[in-house]
């Protein structure tokens, strides 16, 4: 707001205050030049709050928009055929939306993949009834799904363009090593288990059933039943 139009707003602010002032008989309070300049403070600030947050929600919609945009051609067509002109296009955004977001075409693959497993871990955290071989039948089923809906080329392309970004290993990784924490801190498993490397032991049969996927088709549904054995050792 510019100094002419805080002006409008002072005048304004007198006006109603002394009109129900009057109108209600009482005495007529003369606030000092700090009291006003309070006021547009704070209208100011209450404004800048509203349109920073109509602003933030915009830019969510519209990264999801490309998100969602992206997904649905490069599963169809594969990276390499697909632009960042068709995504834009697409999502019904500009071309410079795009960049705003992500440095070139390659970087939304990671995200394609990670926005996928944040709706597993969001369901994980509501099953805190479940005991620790239940969650990981459901993680193992779900990862999968996961993985096959987002279909073989996507997740070609997320091997090829992030062999060299270890995000999607550190989130895989976070999100196994939580539940297990809690499952030994529930006295599911036994004090000794080294959390570590049975997160990273699940997390090497996760991907090695990727592999297996991306290279015969082929995903056994009793995939999610070998967590039984996996875990037979370390369960108290």
């Amino acid at each position: 707001m510019n100094l002419s139009q805080s002006k409008i707003w002072l005048i304004l602010w007198r006006s109603i205050i002394i009109s129900l002032i009057t109108f209600s008989g009482g005495l007529l309070i003369l606030l000092t030049e700090s009291h006003w300049l309070l006021v547009i403070k704070w209208y100011n600030s209450s404004a800048r709050g509203d349109m920073m947050s109509k602003r933030d929600e915009q830019a969510k919609e519209t990264k999801q928009k490309i998100i969602e945009s992206a997904r649905l051609l490069i599963r169809e067509k594969g990276i390499e055929n697909v632009s960042v002109d068709d995504i834009t296009k697409n999502a019904g955004v500009a071309k410079g939306s795009y960049y705003v977001y992500f440095k070139k075409k390659e970087d939304i693959i990671g995200e394609i993949g990670c926005l996928e497993f944040t709706y597993i871990n969001e369901e994980l955290e509501k099953m805190s009834s479940l005991n620790i071989v239940e969650k990981l039948k459901y993680y193992f089923k779900r990862y999968l799904d996961g993985i096959t809906s987002l279909g073989v080329e996507i997740n070609r392309s997320w091997l090829k363009n992030n062999l060299d970004c270890d995000c999607k290993v550190n989130y895989d990784h976070d999100t196994l090593l939580r539940i297990l924490t809690i499952a030994r801190d529930n006295n599911e498993l036994k004090d000794d288990t080294n959390l570590e490397a049975l997160t990273y032991h699940i997390i090497s049969i996760l991907y090695g059933l990727t592999l297996i996927w991306l290279m015969s088709g082929k995903l056994e549904e009793e995939n999610a039943n070998k967590i039984e054995s996996i875990l037979a050792p370390y369960l108290k």
